[in-house]
């Protein structure tokens, strides 16, 4: 048939040389006289019987009389341990208080809790025919990666499996190597510990979310406690300093208001005396002119430090009253438009109104005094956060260029400079002039 018959140290081999395969192995428990072949110690004579010579003898037969086992063996198990001891079918000799619910054989599933650290299985293939020769395979889906091939051994222990779910898997083969590759299987549940549960991480996931929480709660309070202690604080601050600005304006007020009031009544007390005096009636008109101006930037001033007047709205307010104080003896019509009630919510740093207020009278007196105009316009726009204030006049005008301006509008340019703003001036000769202001109010203090 194209075999060859090789005898060996481990018996007599049947190879294939096409296939390049061993087919069948007999040895001494198929009858030979020991598992040990001499060399050079076979025969075959002109039946077709072979000869081989062995250390306890020789054997003879017909190849064609010897007929290969086909026969793919059923795989059962057919014994559960744990801990070394077989578990019995509800049986009161229980191992660790488990037991089995029909035989081993016959079972499917198989629950075990999870310090059931240590369990076995044996298993079989039911085949006679020299069944010391049946091999087997065995595999434990979710731990083992492949098939382990165990050549004769029947049995296997598996120790500190993580719980889970697995399928234990068993296949076998007879004495001539064929294999029932389905062999048999039994799924394995291994079941965590209460605290290693779905509902158990359920509770650490409540209690964990619970801490956080009560954390951002503590947190949220703590934080509560520390923005109302800051905003006393600050409250406490800011009426210090509210007090102590009004303190002082009522002491200014008192001493200084006074001492110009005499001042300026002394002055004209003594224009009346001098009348035949020119010269010395001119320097007493000075002296009453410049403490009218000293009592008007009094004025400003005390009223820059009244904390009741921090408003864009009160600012503006101010510069209506004093324009409408200046032209009231005149025949010029003067007006503000745009103050609007919501201006009270802008509350300004006191430099940035004092500043404010003085580019403005700057530009009031210079109108009064040089533009010759029937009319002066002072136009509120507000988009926030940029502030423009505008002032019109119809008078005479002047050439706008760098060598024209005086003092004045230096300074008042560089008031605006100090508000991060802008000031422009437009001008011309009887073309009247505009001067505007304009700036981002969140930026003038800083």
């Amino acid at each position: 048939n194209g075999l060859l018959w090789l005898s060996t140290n481990k018996g007599i081999v049947v190879f294939d040389p096409q296939s390049e395969k061993i087919k069948a192995t007999y040895d001494a428990s198929d009858g030979l006289q020991n598992n040990e072949f001499n060399q050079n110690s076979y025969f075959k004579n002109s039946k077709g019987e072979m000869y081989f010579g062995g250390i306890g003898g020789f054997n003879f037969f017909d190849p064609d009389n010897i007929v290969d086992n086909s026969y793919a063996p059923p795989i059962i198990i057919t014994d559960f341990k744990l801990f070394n001891r077989s578990v019995d079918v509800y049986s009161d000799l229980t191992v660790d208080e488990y037991s089995l619910e029909k035989s081993i054989f016959a079972t499917r599933d198989i629950k075990l809790l999870y310090d059931h650290k240590v369990f076995s299985f044996e298993f079989s293939a039911l085949n006679y025919i020299a069944p010391k020769k049946n091999e087997y395979a065995y595999m434990m889906e979710g731990f083992d990666k492949d098939w382990i091939y165990a050549d004769r051994e029947r049995s296997i222990t598996y120790t500190n499996l993580e719980p889970g779910n697995y399928i234990f898997r068993v296949k076998g083969s007879n004495n001539n190597g064929v294999w029932n590759e389905a062999g048999t299987f039994i799924n394995i549940t291994i079941e965590p510990p209460w605290w290693k549960t779905w509902w158990a991480y359920s509770i650490y996931g409540l209690l964990f979310f619970s801490g956080i929480l009560a954390l951002v709660k503590i947190r949220e309070r703590e934080l509560k406690r520390e923005i109302d202690t800051t905003r006393k604080i600050e409250a406490a601050k800011i009426e210090e300093r509210i007090n102590m600005r009004t303190k002082t304006s009522q002491d200014f007020h008192d001493e200084a208001g006074n001492k110009l009031t005499k001042i300026n009544l002394f002055t004209t007390l003594a224009q009346n005396e001098a009348s035949e005096n020119s010269t010395l009636k001119e320097y007493l008109t000075k002296i009453q002119e410049n403490t009218k101006e000293l009592s008007s930037g009094m004025r400003d001033f005390l009223w820059v430090l009244d904390a009741g007047k921090d408003s864009l709205y009160d600012m503006l307010k101010r510069m209506e009253d004093f324009g409408n104080s200046m032209f009231e003896s005149t025949e010029t019509r003067f007006s503000v438009t745009g103050i609007d009630e919501k201006f009270k919510q802008l509350i300004l740093p006191m430099e940035v109104r004092r500043s404010l207020i003085l580019i403005f009278k700057e530009a009031i007196n210079n109108s009064l005094k040089y533009s010759n105009s029937k009319n002066v316009f002072i136009i509120i726009n507000f988009e926030k956060p940029f502030l423009e204030i505008k002032l019109v006049d119809d008078g005479s005008g002047f050439e706008c260029n760098q060598k024209s301006e005086g003092y004045g509008l230096k300074n008042m340019k560089a008031r605006a400079e100090k508000l991060n703003s802008t000031l422009e001036i437009f001008s011309a000769k009887a073309k009247g002039t505009q001067i505007k202001f304009r700036g981002n109010i969140t930026q003038m203090g800083s």
